[in-house]
């Protein structure tokens, strides 16, 4: 079966950091014309859209979170608030003319591959206008790409008498302004990344600040600040400066901070001596085995924070490491019979991160339920993270052993985009209707990845993760090697991977052609440098050379 050249449609669901860049590429790069992203809240920009609690921010520096084809060169300082980084996705969008192409408040609950057609039908929930019971539609795409995201369904324990307590409950995903802290007995329950955020910035407003803790978390410094004046000139004006700022910050993180999350190397060992005697220097003596982990380095994702441990030795805190044994009308209970009086709760509980996609039942070739495959194989799995057998013209962005604890996401994700738009391209060029990953493909990847995970300390740290699938021994969220190899492995796409078959896309003569000539001007020129014996016109013969080759390639 075949398909004509464009229109050819793509169906996004997320408009988050994820879905924008995959738009944007489609759009440039390969020229769609019917794309439509559907995004369940009211506005652009994923989590930083729905996470308003006190304190958000990002965790790697703001010139890498962000996409290297839209610089922003004003950022306000190395970490972005939320405030920040929510304009900067909202401007790219506005940018790119994204906002007519999406459907807010829309959920896409089912996706179902239809052979005959090659489609996907789309089953969708729209909010009410009038706030009632969600409309139901239906839709179809050619392509269809899960950008939701993995942060995006909040985790609530399910604490006995949850429902009975008489304050007020909110997940830090789901912060609302309108609940009253100052001055107010707040519990937190949890010590994550979001906790060591929402903490700091709410300790000096309320009168007491219960923080519930599993285990402490290894922390290190965010190094905040406002950038100079000369540096925000060099972004601005210098060309090439900010993106070799960028290029440091990345070859930093990759080669520095990868390492320490290899049992027993050296720069693991420095890093846990580091940041354990930073660690300890803020906290009393007599509190360090209260608050100073005692697993691995990096086992659990790292809490980037210069302040949460001040806030949890601060007077108005007090740290509980009991258990939570069930809530009732006015506070907490642990499991040593301890009630604590609270007036509101604060669940820094994290996400449900599995299973992946448990919010839309994908039905692929054959009846092939997403799901059940991979509860099948044992968790999640996919090809590169991104293209999965039996699912054609299908893929997800962030997907399994995408996720890093050392560097940004967005780098994941562009490369998976140029993967996608590079494959999408080939599919237009040769008329190809239904492309998927051979399953020999999908599957000597995730044996890969699962061996390489082996010797990491996500999965011999000693510490219990979100990274790890549950009833599984394998941190399958991360990606188990350097950002570099996943751009080279994902920098052009394996062709004799996928079926059917469409073959390499023929080799771009213009570029050949211009990189030996200028190769052989270049040549010329060293040569005439060091001395040696060259024709006086073979400077201009090999420029000439040159010319006549973009010439005969224009």
């Amino acid at each position: 079966m075949t398909i004509s050249k464009p229109p050819l449609s793509v169906a996004i669901v997320g408009a988050g950091p994820s879905g924008l860049c995959a738009a944007i590429r489609l759009l440039e790069d390969v020229g769609v014309k019917q794309l439509t992203l559907y995004e369940s809240s009211s506005g652009v920009g994923g989590t930083w859209f729905r996470n308003t609690y006190p304190g958000a921010a990002c965790d790697v520096e703001a010139v890498g979170y962000s996409y290297s084809f839209r610089q922003k060169s004003n950022w306000s300082c190395t970490f972005a608030g939320q405030k920040e980084l929510l304009a900067y996705f909202s401007s790219v969008a506005e940018e790119n003319d994204l906002h007519s192409r999406i459907r807010f408040g829309t959920t896409v609950t089912g996706a179902t591959w239809d052979e005959s057609a090659s489609l996907w039908r789309l089953e969708l929930s729209i909010v009410s206008e009038g706030g009632g019971a969600p409309v139901t539609s239906e839709a179809s795409a050619n392509i269809l790409i899960a950008a939701t995201g993995p942060l995006c369904i909040p985790h609530v324990p399910e604490f006995p008498g949850l429902e009975s307590f008489g304050g007020s409950i909110m997940h830090s995903a789901e912060w609302d302004d309108s609940v009253k802290i100052k001055g107010q007995k707040v519990a937190m329950v949890g010590t994550a990344a979001s906790a060591a955020q929402i903490g700091p910035a709410i300790v000096e407003d309320v009168e007491k600040l219960l923080v519930f803790q599993r285990t402490p978390n290894w922390m290190v410094p965010r190094l905040n600040f406002e950038y100079p004046s000369v540096v925000k000139f060099a972004f601005q004006y210098i060309p090439g400066f900010q993106r070799f700022w960028r290029t440091m910050l990345y070859l930093r993180r990759d080669l520095l901070f990868f390492r320490a999350f290899k049992p027993g190397s050296r720069p693991q060992k420095l890093a846990a001596k580091f940041y354990g005697e930073w660690m300890a220097k803020q906290i009393p003596a007599e509190r360090h085995a209260e608050l100073l982990p005692t697993y691995a380095f990096g086992c659990k994702r790292v809490v980037v924070s210069s302040t949460f441990l001040s806030t949890l030795t601060h007077p108005s805190t007090e740290v509980v490491t009991d258990s939570i044994s069930s809530i009732d009308q006015s506070g907490i209970v642990t499991t040593e019979g301890t009630h604590h009086d609270v007036d509101v709760i604060v669940m820094a509980t994290g996400f449900k991160i599995h299973p992946v996609l448990s919010s839309i039942k994908v039905v692929g070739r054959d009846g092939l339920v997403l799901s059940e495959q991979w509860s099948k194989e044992g968790g999640a799995t996919a090809y590169l993270g991104t293209a999965v057998a039996g699912f054609p013209n299908f893929y997800t962005l962030l997907g399994p052993f995408t996720g890093l604890g050392h560097a940004s996401v967005l780098t994941i994700v562009e490369c998976q985009v140029n993967m996608i738009t590079k494959l999408i391209r080939r599919q237009l060029e040769t008329s190809t209707a239904a492309l998927a990953v051979k399953p020999e493909a999908e599957k000597q990847f995730v044996e890969e990845a699962r061996k390489a995970l082996v010797n990491t300390v996500w999965q011999q740290g000693g510490c219990v993760s979100w990274y790890m699938t549950p009833g599984s021994k394998t941190p399958a969220a991360l990606w188990p090697w350097t950002v570099f190899w996943f751009w080279w492995r994902t920098r052009s796409p394996t062709w004799q991977n996928f079926t059917p078959e469409m073959g390499a896309p023929p080799p771009n003569l213009r570029k050949i052609g211009v990189i030996m000539a200028a190769g052989m001007a270049f040549a010329a020129i060293i040569a005439a440098r060091r001395g040696a014996r060259v024709h006086p016109n073979s400077i201009m013969q090999a420029i000439q050379h040159l010319r006549g080759t973009l010439a005969r390639l224009s």
